[in-house]
């Protein structure tokens, strides 16, 4: 407990358990240099008080862990991710409220696909230090905070005073949003680009939505083309189509691209694989209608 109780923060947050730790520590300091002024077994077990003031001094770690406990769950309550972390591990956050970058080891586990923050240092004029602006993955791929876009406060650490389960919720719902937005924006960038050329432009989890949300949107289009020029056709043409983006993506892999491209693409050339298949096959059984069950088996 004294690594805790050492730290300002926690004491301000902690202020009765915290007075509670510096009566116990002082029964303890006190007794064990007794013991080393004394250190015979008889003379100090015979020590006038020691008995109860240690069994008193228990009582109060009993009161202490209560309420640490207490605390945590506080914190954790208020950003359920923070059950993700042990009690040391969300101690060691709350201890450090005034350097906001200790918190970076424990992203992981607090988000799946987040590695770390990015906080200004105050060389960019047009943000303050301690900005968050982007997150990372553990290959450097990037998620700007699209602040404007999404009219969402700038984050700082400093505005939440000392609370880092408040900033922390801010960054989920920033989190949530830029990427929603980035998503709407490669799908837009898709309808514009070569398939090629575009997925060397965005994030890997934003390729996979994207992909398959134009699979969607591709696969209903044939079934309405389907309707001029017979739908096996229509359907065949669109699985030939995929086919083929298979295969450049393919080719691409064994090109010199960057560890998060290539893992980006191996995970998309596993759902292309499964599209192209499907695709063949609704084309196979000769799905006429986008409420055709063969069809919306697949979507769900």
């Amino acid at each position: 407990l004294e690594p805790i109780f050492s730290s300002e923060d926690i004491m301000r947050q902690m202020p009765v358990e915290g007075k509670l730790f510096k009566a116990v520590d002082a029964v303890w300091r006190e007794a064990m240099q007794n013991t080393f002024d004394a250190p015979g077994v008889i003379v100090t077990a015979r020590r006038e008080g020691l008995l109860d003031s240690l069994i008193n001094a228990n009582g109060k770690l009993d009161t202490i862990q209560k309420g640490l406990a207490d605390y945590l769950e506080t914190k954790m309550v208020a950003f359920p991710r923070f059950f993700f972390l042990s009690a040391d591990e969300l101690l060691e956050i709350l201890a450090e409220t005034k350097e906001p970058r200790k918190v970076q080891p424990h992203m992981k586990k607090c988000f799946d696909g987040i590695d770390k923050l990015e906080f200004q240092d105050g060389s960019d004029s047009s943000f303050q230090e301690l900005d968050i602006t982007a997150c990372l993955d553990a290959k450097g791929e990037r998620i700007p905070f699209e602040y404007e876009a999404c009219n969402h406060k700038l984050i700082n650490p400093k505005d939440s005073g000392g609370n880092v389960e408040q900033w922390l919720v801010e960054v989920e719902i920033i989190m949530k949003k830029s990427l929603a937005y980035t998503i709407d924006n490669s799908y837009d960038d898709f309808q514009k680009k070569n398939f090629m050329d575009w997925i060397k432009l965005w994030q890997g989890q934003v390729i996979l939505a994207v992909n398959q949300i134009m699979w969607t949107s591709r696969i209903e289009a044939s079934i309405n083309e389907g309707q001029i020029i017979g739908a096996e056709k229509a359907i065949t043409n669109l699985a030939n189509e995929i086919a083929e983006e298979v295969l450049a993506t393919v080719k691409l892999v064994r090109t010199k691209i960057s560890k998060a491209l290539r893992t980006a693409c191996g995970a998309l050339v596993v759902l292309h694989v499964h599209n192209r298949d499907t695709t063949f096959m609704l084309a196979k059984v000769g799905v006429e209608s986008t409420t055709d069950f063969d069809l919306l088996a697949q979507l769900r």
